[in-house]
């Protein structure tokens, strides 16, 4: 997949519009849905992986320590949808390595499939530092991961090894992306999840629409 043209639409903050669309799919199909796994679960296929920069940085609001990053991964991931699922209680959060991701499509169609973002150290040259071919990406225990620490994140990482769980290769990596902010890189996400999630494409427009100050 070759970089996708940027649109000229600002986006608003996922998780508002994320709070809205679970709602109407919880309205439609209740909540009785397939008990989690207690053991860690990897990811089925990597489908697609695009690293990207910003020039100003982000808050990452998925770790408790709240840290700031300016590079890192788009990727889209091939799961079991019994992890994917939107909850009205606790899901068990998706690692990518020792980080844990930002999911940015909400997952209500059940096929399994959703776009992350995984926030990186950038090298000498200002790149993103993930190895995707020897990393880890896996569901660990229920929780909310913005009370995720770097404690927590060392413990579920030595779980997933414990039981097994093997890097993935991803099947396609793009080019890098380069934005000024997270707003533009927002605008971009909402491509990716258009391309490679379309029944959620209602969801993806609406990441176009004006950000709420």
């Amino acid at each position: 997949m070759k970089a996708l043209k940027r649109t000229l639409f600002p986006a608003i903050a996922t998780v508002v519009l994320a709070g809205g669309a679970l709602t109407a799919w919880f309205a439609q199909q209740g909540t009785d849905l397939p008990n989690l796994p207690a053991a860690p679960s990897g990811v089925w296929n990597v489908l697609y992986a695009q690293p990207y920069t910003l020039d100003a940085a982000y808050t990452h609001w998925y770790r408790e320590e709240r840290p700031e990053f300016s590079a890192g991964y788009i990727l889209v991931l091939d799961a079991d949808p019994v992890h994917v699922y939107p909850r009205q209680e606790l899901n068990k959060v998706l690692y990518v390595g020792h980080q844990t991701a930002e999911r940015i499509n909400p997952g209500v169609d059940g096929n399994g499939r959703i776009v992350v973002l995984v926030p990186t150290e950038r090298d000498a040259n200002g790149m993103p530092v993930l190895d995707l071919g020897s990393t880890l990406m896996w569901f660990g225990k229920p929780a909310l991961p913005e009370q995720v620490d770097a404690d927590i994140v060392a413990a579920e990482h030595e779980w997933a090894v414990a039981e097994k769980i093997r890097p993935i290769r991803p099947a396609e990596v793009g080019d890098l992306v380069a934005y000024p902010s997270r707003d533009e890189l927002d605008r971009y996400l909402a491509q990716v999840v258009m391309q490679y999630v379309p029944e959620e494409s209602g969801f993806a427009e609406s990441l176009l629409a004006p950000r709420v100050k």
